[in-house]
């Protein structure tokens, strides 16, 4: 019964998901009718991350491999362009490293996995630092923020996918 359960669940949310691609493709063919050169664009970007994201799930669901190949991305500006719209929504926001550090990695799996940082720590914090350091083949990243912090006994599920720590931040 449990096995079923989860299979059926499993089957629903890939369903769900695989249902949002016609709004998104609606979407797609309404941004062409914006006139704005910079916000079609922009409005292009986000649906183009969603549409990865989306399949980027299902593929989890089915239980396959990430196909997005690793390509050279410049994490620095990624980093220092998230930094940039935390400043346009009033967040005290300051970014610290090179100005160019390019790297290969999956392009969309990493700018979500940095969005998610930064956002969280905007959610919960008056202030964000963003660092980038390269040293020798590697390269860190930390977010910080002068929020709570995450509780010791939750570091471990933080790293599990689609948690939330916090209850009343949940999805419906």
């Amino acid at each position: 019964r449990i096995t079923r359960m989860i299979s059926d669940r499993t089957e629903a949310l890939a369903a769900v998901g695989h249902d949002l691609r016609t709004p998104l493709a609606r979407l797609r063919l309404g941004v062409d009718a914006v006139h704005e050169p910079e916000v079609r664009g922009a409005l292009g970007r986000d649906i183009s991350e969603m549409e990865a994201m989306l399949s980027s799930l299902l593929m989890y669901f089915a239980g396959d491999q990430n196909p997005e190949r690793p390509q050279l991305v410049d994490v620095a500006v990624v980093a220092a362009t998230l930094v940039d719209d935390l400043q346009d929504r009033g967040c005290t926001a300051t970014y610290s490293g090179p100005d160019h550090l390019d790297v290969c990695v999956p392009q969309v799996d990493f700018k979500r996995a940095l969005t998610n940082l930064v956002d969280n720590a905007y959610d919960y914090g008056d202030q964000v630092w963003v660092t980038v350091r390269a040293a020798g083949q590697r390269i860190q990243i930390c977010v910080e923020d002068d929020g709570p912090g995450v509780p010791e006994e939750s570091l471990e599920r933080i790293r599990e996918p689609f948690q939330r720590l916090d209850p009343a931040r949940g999805r419906n």
